[in-house]
């Protein structure tokens, strides 16, 4: 899009991405940086603000799924799903 400057052509496209799924950040920030080739500032705002918005609620989800689990880089064994490791037998 960048490469061809079709920028018209591109703004329908990313609001049938948004209305297909209005909670993924990435069509709102490329909406936001195709309205501002545009030339429309406030619509350009006000995408780039929702992309941020929906991005921080994204992380904030997935800081919680793994605090839930317990621990980063196994959810298996957080989730109780294989069992702790065995501590030797004390002499």
């Amino acid at each position: 899009m960048d490469k061809l400057g079709r920028y018209q052509e591109a703004t329908p496209q990313f609001q049938e991405a948004i209305r297909l799924d209005p909670t993924r950040p990435a069509p709102h920030c490329l909406l936001g940086r195709t309205y501002e080739k545009l030339k429309r500032p406030e619509d350009s705002r006000r995408e780039l603000e929702l992309a941020q918005k929906l991005q921080t609620q994204k992380r904030a989800e997935e800081e919680t799924l793994t605090r839930a689990v317990g621990t980063r880089g196994d959810p298996p064994r957080g989730l109780g799903l294989v069992p702790p490791p065995q501590k030797p037998p004390e002499p």
